[in-house]
């Protein structure tokens, strides 16, 4: 493909999106340059006196055919209200077509309670205010013209427009001011018109649609008058206009110089056959055929009957041009090339698949539904102009970069754009592989995808330029210089945004697949490298100079701001290994196509609710290499990674059979987390300092090293989480085996004093539980309930078992049943005139001494201390299992069991927070100053409770949490559910605090404890518990001083609450 003579790569790519443009204005009603609307008394009277809101009406005519803003006016545009200054009809009627997708407000008037909004639509008259009982006015201003408008209408003077006739026929024709005053013709395309749908119609069959005598009488009467001996025109067209043009071409050759056409249907067919709709002339000059009346004046017979010969000839051969045309000039451009969307029964994108184009080059424009999403189920009308030109718009701004302007000094036009369309591809597919990380299906109705991490809604449907969008705001993030968020509007300005990029002198630089390949094999040198590695990217942001707009890790910080990921990244001993894996992950995506290798999202829509975009997605993904057999995993501040998910999602996406055996790098940021040595006296707590002293104070942050805290599911167990804190940043692992050192985090326990321990285990068990008065603890080995036991209270009822949170823990399969399982539970057949429905109170003395799975195992032999909702004991079949726990037995002075109805069963259930800086912390924080749902609270001797309100409970804000919720909380005719939450904030930290509160008849009232669901928790931030039943206010005790002087206590739950990631 060669380019016009004597112009470069970048001026052609220029010179087609300024014929996008002229394609894209002749959808424009440039009537009301000339016309005012003339309503009758009666149409009048009707829209001032009847209707509730008046309709605007076009009074604004003022014969300006150039410009942007009038600079004189004549006497009837005065007569029209017209001012100087004001912007010309010719811009708004630009304006209109070109930011038809944008909403803007109309002023508020004084009776008026709200501004109205208006999509713009291409409709002039959305331009004026029309307040109730005063006169209309209009309120768009010069400040409100897009650069886009102002920049057309200062080069292009408008000569003549033919307005929609009455077979749907309209072209208008331009002179180019900047062009030698070339005269430019372009045609209007389809639009939702009997006429043009009719066209369309024959254009299924190969007919000739009607409009060509419209256009043939226009170029006689409009085109050759006008034009110097010798003097040749430019066509160009979109879809119907772009048909038009090749016909214009085929019929009037001779005049013709350049011809433009975008996703238009070609007028040739594919195999030689009689055409349908080319009679002969000479024997109809008027025929009627389906019931539409051709006219042909006799004038126009010859030219009809040229185009007819001219036809007839390439349908033979298609390379076929009838003199002068040069195929040089002719250039065919496609936003759909495979017929995806002919495929998916789009019909704008089938228009553009009939027939077959006039010889000339074919110039193909990724927007984004060719191979970067052809294994997903989405696909983007790309036959409308708007998504064509802004891509093009795009081009021009990457070629104003002067290193990626050099790469196309030596390729023709044609590699240019392949040059350009694989980058675009590149970032497009990025998209799909990290930011979505699955299939969008688009329906007919719209729909809404909430991402809830730092952006606002997004409105997204089959018409939505989105990739670019996301892509463009992605670009905008790293200069920092206007609101980068995404917004379904903002898809209008777009090409505004280009043109601020542009002003800003801040320019996007390609980097390409070697200097990938170089940053894979020996790590980036320079900060602008290294964060297209961290986003897995394929560009980088310089300015006028090619120079990077940061060469400094305080320019990083200046610009990224100090907590940022990337920034964390760049202070890491680790900096050097992660940018080189990052290189390798990049590479993999966009260019490694035969390994069968690839990147997941740490997170998918079901893990979280949420979609993750743009510059958010790169910083929670996984790199599985199958050649290495290896696993990258990046994380950052506050992620959770569930490994079993994680592997079952590698075992579906790749087909590794044993994905737990491959070789892990897991990083933090850009901290290689690879495990550490049990601390001093601190049990489950792992660093790598090298004394107690530095580790505790912390003095210079820069110099911290991971800290691993590991909760095991069990005191027996070696599986549970691990909460990994590194420079104020904090990752949970969910599944984390201690024994096998799951992902490659080897934690290397300390070899303790065993007696020690065994002590400080019994007093734990002995502080479990709350002593009746007058009765001595024993320890005594037994089993506990499993789900197939039989537990019944005294009138026959059976308790209904259904574990939950004892699932994990089997005996021959069966699940163990836990305290936090068994309250609540339905009983069933109770024969009593007032029976027993279910478990009301489970108390301590009735589990098992140490902790499994976050909570206790129900004991078989302290069963009856349990109590239905109508105060009676349950009881127990016992029968041997394989699991044995450690429980307590309370026994008077002559050795006999305290029965049940000796122990007092009143409640007070609590929370207790431990508030540290860092999990390795052993005293507490002061909590002097906090704020419950935004309300303030001080404490100058520290707060030593903080109770909630049940009055001031809000419901659940999260709404896939809420979701997760009602699927296990399902409220019953015996016993119903609320969830309620409250924020509390301290420090600079707000934490979501999401209580599950359980009510259901009984005699004893509050009753249970609080359970903590870290399995629900998807942020270190959001701390869910389980409350007692009937529960109103809530209490949280606030420990102090050192942990070690703080005694436990059955009734009240600790938790540890990190503050200051």
């Amino acid at each position: 493909m060669n380019t016009l003579k004597n112009l470069t790569n970048k001026e052609m790519v220029n010179k087609i999106k300024d014929y996008a443009d002229i394609a894209d204005v002749s959808y424009a009603f440039f009537e009301y340059i000339d016309e005012n609307e003339i309503w009758s008394f009666s149409d009048k009277f009707h829209n001032e006196r009847i209707l509730k809101k008046p309709n605007p009406r076009w009074d604004y005519a003022d014969y300006t055919y150039y410009g942007h803003t009038l600079e004189k006016i004549s006497q009837k545009a005065k007569e029209n209200g017209r001012q100087i200054g004001q912007p010309t009809a010719y811009a708004l009627c630009v304006e209109a077509r070109f930011m038809q997708d944008l909403t803007i407000e109309k002023p508020k008037e004084d009776d008026e309670l709200e501004e109205e909004k208006v999509q713009i639509s291409n409709q002039i008259k959305n331009f004026i205010k029309v307040p109730r009982n005063k006169k209309q006015y209009l309120f768009y201003t010069i400040d409100n013209l897009s650069k886009r408008t102002k920049n057309f209408t200062s080069r292009f003077r408008l000569l003549k427009n033919q307005k929609n006739n009455g077979l749907g026929f309209s072209a208008t024709l331009f002179e180019d001011t900047k062009d030698n005053s070339k005269k430019i013709l372009t045609f209007r395309g389809t639009e939702i018109t009997p006429g043009d749908l009719i066209a369309d119609i024959e254009l299924t069959i190969n007919e000739i649609p009607i409009q060509v005598n419209s256009l043939i009488n226009f170029f006689l009467d409009n085109v050759i008058p006008i034009l110097k001996e010798g003097e040749k025109i430019n066509i160009c067209g979109h879809s119907l206009g772009g048909y038009l043009t090749q016909i214009c071409a085929f019929t009037f050759a001779e005049y013709i110089d350049e011809i433009y056409t975008f996703n238009s249907p070609g007028i040739l067919t594919d195999y030689m056959k009689t055409r349908i709709g080319i009679p002969s002339i000479d024997l109809m000059p008027r025929f009627i055929r389906n019931k539409i009346i051709y006219f042909f004046n006799k004038r126009n017979v010859p030219y009809y009957e040229k185009l007819k010969e001219n036809l007839f000839l390439a349908d033979k051969d298609h390379t076929y041009l009838p003199a002068p045309l040069n195929v040089n000039n002719i250039y065919h451009m496609k936003t759909d090339n495979d017929s995806l969307a002919f495929n998916n029964k789009l019909y704008e994108n089938a228009i553009q698949d009939l027939g077959v184009d006039i010889n000339g080059n074919e110039v193909l424009i990724n927007i984004g539904n060719v191979d970067a999403i052809l294994n997903t189920n989405v696909s983007i009308s790309s036959h409308f102009l708007t998504y064509t030109a802004a891509t093009l718009y795009f081009f021009s701004y990457l070629l104003e970069q002067k290193d990626n302007d050099e790469k196309t000094k030596n390729v023709s036009l044609k590699g240019t754009l392949l040059y350009l369309n694989d980058f675009m591809e590149q970032n497009y597919k990025l998209i799909f592989d990290l930011d979505t990380n699955l299939s969008l299906a688009y329906k007919n109705e719209t729909s809404y995808i909430d991402n809830k991490a730092t952006l606002p809604p997004l409105l997204y449907n089959k018409n939505k330029n989105w990739m670019l969008l996301i892509l463009l705001n992605n670009i905008k993030h790293d200069f920092k210089i206007f609101n980068h968020n995404l917004e379904d509007e903002q898809e209008a300005l777009i090409i505004e945004d280009i043109f601020k990029l542009s002003d800003k002198k801040r320019y996007t630089k390609i980097i390409s697949k070697d200097e990938v390949e170089k940053f894979k094999e020996s790590g980036c040198e320079k900060i602008e490298d290294k964060r297209a590695m961290h986003k897995c990217r394929t560009y980088k942001v310089v300015d006028e100079s090619s120079s990077d707009i940061t060469t400094t890790k305080a320019d990083a910080s200046k610009l990224y701001t100090y907590t940022s990921n990337f920034t964390r990244s760049l202070s890491s001993q680790d900096e050097k290994t992660y940018f080189m894996k990052r290189s390798e992950q990049t590479y993999s995506l966009l260019f490694d196509k035969g390994t069968g290798s690839g990147s997941i999202n740490l997170y998918d829509v079901k893990d979280r609710g949420e979609i993750k975009f743009g510059f958010l997605s790169a910083s929670s993904s996984v790199y599985v290499d199958k050649d290495k057999e290896s696993l990258a995993i990046f994380t950052k501040d506050k992620d959770i990674v569930d490994i079993e998910r994680l592997y079952e999602k590698i075992r579906d996406k790749f087909g590794v059979e044993n994905p737990e055996n491959y070789k892990v790098d897991l990083f933090l940021n850009a901290t290689l987390l690879k495990g550490a040595n049990e601390a001093k006296d601190y049990k489950f707590g792992f660093t790598n300092f090298k004394d107690e002293k530095e580790h505790d104070l912390f003095e210079n942050k820069e110099d911290q090293k991971p800290f691993y805290y590991f909760s095991p599911r069990g005191d027996e167990s070696s599986k549970g989480s691990l909460d990994i804190t590194n420079k104020n940043t904090s990752i949970r692992v969910l599944g984390y085996d201690i024994k096998r050192g799951s992902l490659d985090v080897k934690l290397k326990r300390a070899n303790n004093d065993e007696k020690k321990e065994k002590q400080a285990q019994d007093r734990e068990s002995v502080n479990h539980q709350s002593m009746p008065s007058g009765a001595v603890a024993t320890n005594f080995t037994a089993h506990p309930v499993i789900e197939d036991d039989v537990i019944t209270c005294p009138h026959g009822g059976r308790v209904v078992l259904k574990s939950k949170a004892g699932r994990s823990i089997t005996s021959n399969g069966i699940p163990l049943i836990l305290g936090q399982d068994f309250l609540g539970s339905p009983i069933v057949g109770c024969s009593a005139n007032s029976p027993c429905t279910c478990v009301a109170h489970v108390p301590k003395s009735a589990l098992s001494a140490k902790r499994v799975n976050d909570n206790h195992a129900l004991m078989q032999d302290l069963v009856h201390h349990c109590l239905s909702d109508k105060g009676c004991a349950l009881s127990v079949a016992k029968k041997s299992n394989l699991l044995t726990f450690e429980g307590i037995k309370y026994v008077d002075a002559n050795g006999n069991e305290v029965a049940p109805k000796d122990v007092q069963i009143t409640q007070n259930p609590r929370l207790r927070f431990f508030m540290k800086s860092a999990a390795s912390q052993r005293d507490n924080m002061h909590v002097a100053i906090y704020s419950i749902n935004g309300t303030e609270y001080k404490e100058p001797n520290g707060a030593d409770e903080i109770v909630l309100k049940e009055i001031d409970a809000r419901d659940v804000s999260d709404k896939a949490l809420l979701k997760l919720f009602n699927e296990n909380f399902k409220t019953t005719g015996q016993r119903k559910y609320e969830f309620k939450e409250y924020s509390l904030k301290y420090g600079a930290d707000v934490f979501r605090l999401n209580f599950i509160k359980p009510e259901y008849k009984s005699k004893h009232g509050v009753n249970g404890y609080y359970e903590r669901l870290s399995e629900y928790e998807n942020d270190v931030r959001n701390l869910i518990f389980l409350t007692p039943n009937q529960t109103k206010d809530i209490t949280i005790k606030i420990a102090k001083g050192l942990d070690a002087k703080i005694e436990k206590d059955a009734e009240i739950t600790d938790v540890v609450v990190l503050q200051g990631l």
